[in-house]
């Protein structure tokens, strides 16, 4: 989540990084973008924490072998754009923002003002 708020990479670039993409030391991402492109984002130090912390817990998961970078809960694989799309609406339920979703414009505060 940090990654998708401090890069502000888009959904398809976040479900497609791979471990190897990540540089916490340079607090940097490689993703592939728009027209295959390559770019390099960095992160903020919440985000190197939280991905750090991540990456040491992964490796003890069922999948923890494959060089995607996220892996779905409860051992289900890779995450993929709906299970964004899916933690994104939850994680706006929880905090009283209905209808939060990536495509959302402005990160779905209109649907909190309405």
């Amino acid at each position: 989540m940090y990654i998708f708020m401090d890069s502000g990479i888009r959904r398809a670039e976040l479900v497609a990084l791979t471990v190897n993409d990540v540089d916490l030391d340079l607090r940097e991402i490689q993703v592939l973008g728009k027209g295959r492109r390559h770019r390099v984002v960095t992160i903020g130090r919440r985000a190197v924490v939280a991905v750090d912390r991540y990456l040491r817990d992964r490796v003890r998961q069922k999948w923890g072998d494959r060089p995607e970078l996220w892996l779905a809960d409860k051992n289900k694989g890779v995450l993929t754009h709906w299970g964004v799309r899916e933690m994104l609406e939850r994680r706006g339920r929880a905090v009283g923002i209905p209808n939060l979703h990536p495509s959302c414009p402005g990160g779905g505060r209109q649907a909190a003002d309405a």
